[in-house]
C-alpha cells in the first residue's frame, strides 16, 4: 500500500486509499513513492481521480497542485472532493476550514491580477510586415538560405518525420489542446508516437495518454495529407472535376 498521504484531513475517506483501487493502479502508485516531484505524480493521481471518482484522489491532487502553486486548480480539486464527500454523507472539518480560508484569498488575488491587467495595452500600431526585423533570419544570406534548403531536401525520411512530430506537438500546444512535459516532447520527437511514454504537464487540460496519442496521430495524418496534395495537386483536382461534371 502506498505511503505518504498528504494533508491534515480528519475523515478516513481522505486519509486512506480506496479499497476499490485495482492492484495494477496500486503498483503504479507504489512506484511513484520514490519521487518527490509532484509534476510527475499529479498526472497519475488526476487520472485515478477521474477513473474512481473518489474524494481521496481529488484531495491528494489538490494538495500537490497547491505545492506547485497552481492555487486555482488546487481549490477546484478540493471543492470536488468536498462534493464527493457530501454524496457519501461525510463531512471533513479540516477540508472545509482550508477551503473557507484559502478560496476567498485566491479569488482575491486572481481578481487583483484581472483588474491590473485591464490597465495594460495588449496591442501596438499596425506595421507592414516588410518593415519588421526577424533576428532569427537576418543573419542568413541568400547563399546560406539555398544551402539550408538543399540540406533539407537531402535529409532522410527519419529527420523529416521528427520535424513533423515536433510541428504537430507545437501546434497542439499553441491551440491549448494539451501540454506535455519537456521530457515527453523529446521522446515523442525522437520516437514514434505509439512507442512513446506520454507525460502531460500539471497545467495541461488533458492528461489521458491514449487520447493524447490519438490526437497526435490524427494531426500527423492531416499534415501528411497536406504534404501529399502539395506533391501531387492532381489528387485534389480530379475529384473536384468529377464533382463539377456531375452538375
Amino acid at each position: 500500500m502506498p505511503r505518504g498521504v498528504l494533508g491534515n484531513f480528519k475523515s478516513e475517506a481522505l486519509k486512506t486509499f480506496p479499497v476499490t483501487v485495482s492492484v495494477d493502479d496500486l503498483r503504479r502508485l507504489e512506484k511513484l513513492e520514490r519521487t518527490y516531484d509532484y509534476s510527475i505524480k499529479v498526472p497519475v493521481y488526476e487520472e485515478l481521480a477521474d477513473k474512481y471518482s473518489h474524494p481521496f484522489f481529488s484531495a491528494q491532487v489538490g494538495c500537490m497542485l497547491l505545492s506547485l502553486r497552481a492555487n486555482s486548480l488546487a481549490i477546484r480539486r478540493w471543492q470536488e472532493a468536498q462534493l464527493q464527500l457530501k454524496d457519501m454523507g461525510i463531512q471533513d472539518s479540516s477540508l472545509d476550514s482550508s477551503l473557507d480560508l484559502l478560496a476567498p484569498e485566491f479569488e482575491r488575488v486572481a481578481y487583483a491580477v484581472l483588474t491590473r491587467s485591464k490597465t495594460f495595452t495588449f496591442s501596438q500600431p499596425w506595421r507592414n510586415s516588410s518593415t519588421h526585423e526577424y533576428p532569427s533570419l537576418s543573419s542568413l544570406s541568400l547563399s546560406r538560405y539555398n544551402a539550408l534548403r538543399m540540406r533539407w531536401e537531402a535529409s532522410t525520411d527519419a529527420i523529416r518525420q521528427r520535424y513533423m512530430r515536433r510541428l504537430c506537438i507545437e501546434t497542439v500546444h499553441i491551440e491549448d489542446v494539451f501540454l506535455l512535459s519537456e521530457s515527453s516532447v523529446e521522446e515523442l520527437v525522437h520516437r514514434r508516437v505509439t512507442d512513446s511514454v506520454i507525460v502531460a504537464a500539471p497545467q495541461s487540460a488533458l492528461h489521458s495518454p491514449e487520447k493524447i496519442k490519438n490526437i497526435l496521430t490524427d494531426t500527423l495524418a492531416a499534415y501528411q495529407s497536406v504534404l501529399d496534395l502539395a506533391a501531387d495537386p492532381s489528387a485534389l483536382i480530379e475529384p473536384a472535376s468529377a464533382l463539377f461534371m456531375a452538375f
